[in-house]
């Protein structure tokens, strides 16, 4: 069954849990739109990695096609399908469904990658370590036929942690990111701007507060980049649009940190953890 987004809830108005409903660990997190050849392949490669009280939240912007049909023949309880009214850019539909989350754990997930088997597991050890808020592994890119373009995108992408270093080159990959739910106040709201790439912003602002995110250098998923997908689209981009994509994340930057609260809250998550 699909829920038509209406208003976007609060992460701090999900219900806790209790004896009835037990505590969901994980939440996957994802996007959709115009899936309808890939998005099966990836649930199922998610799904089995999955406990039985965990979810994947997918939140669809508007398809066209049989994205929704193709979801629901699963018929897997785990997974809750809600759909923009309208299409909204993939920046508002990650935060819906980050909203909509309950676990305690995020992973983000495009529609069209496959999940490699120890993924979940591999993630989930790297939160252990103490002040853990976020992490992101390596991929290995692949065509649509799943033949290897480069083993490693990190490799691929000089991938490195630094604040000021990412906003110019912006490393960060949205379907290989996990936070902490605790992290959802100082990120959200998303920047509106399209040229904001979520991702971009997540680990940027995480790291503009100290917050760094953990590196696994271990490939666990399979990036599948097939000409359609956005980050394909985006790798042409013109050098006008490049920098003027670096200004509009810099200003998002600099007036959400003008705020009080944003400080505020990122002192309070690193004190927490």
């Amino acid at each position: 069954m699909t829920t038509q987004v209406s208003s976007g809830p609060n992460p701090a108005d999900q219900p806790a849990a209790s004896p009835e409903m037990p505590a969901v660990l994980n939440s996957v997190c994802m996007a959709t739109y115009n899936g309808e050849r890939f998005v099966q392949r990836q649930l199922v490669s998610i799904l089995s990695q999955l406990g039985p009280h965990d979810e994947v939240v997918v939140v669809d912007d508007h398809s066209r096609d049989g994205t929704l049909n193709a979801i629901e023949d699963l018929a897997d309880s785990r997974i809750r399908v809600y759909q923009n009214p309208v299409n909204l850019g993939v920046a508002t539909t990650f935060e819906t469904a980050m909203k909509l989350s309950t676990g305690d754990l995020l992973f983000l997930s495009d529609q069209d990658d496959i999940w490699l088997p120890h993924k979940v597991a591999t993630v989930r050890k790297a939160f252990e370590s103490a002040g853990t808020q976020l992490v992101m592994h390596d991929s290995c890119v692949v065509d649509a036929e799943l033949n290897v373009i480069t083993p490693s995108y990190f490799a691929w992408r000089k991938t490195q942690t630094g604040a000021i270093r990412n906003l110019l080159l912006n490393p960060y990959q949205g379907c290989c990111l996990a936070m902490r739910r605790t992290l959802l106040p100082l990120l959200l709201p998303l920047p509106k701007s399209r040229r904001v790439l979520h991702d971009w912003w997540i680990g940027v602002h995480a790291e503009f507060h100290g917050i760094r995110p953990v590196l696994i250098a271990e490939p666990l998923i399979k990036f599948v980049r097939h000409g359609k997908n956005t980050s394909s689209m985006l790798e042409q981009r013109k050098t006008y649009d490049k920098v003027m994509d670096r200004a509009a994340i810099a200003i998002e930057l600099a007036l959400r940190n003008l705020q009080g609260d944003a400080v505020a809250t990122s002192r309070k998550i690193r004190r927490a953890s």
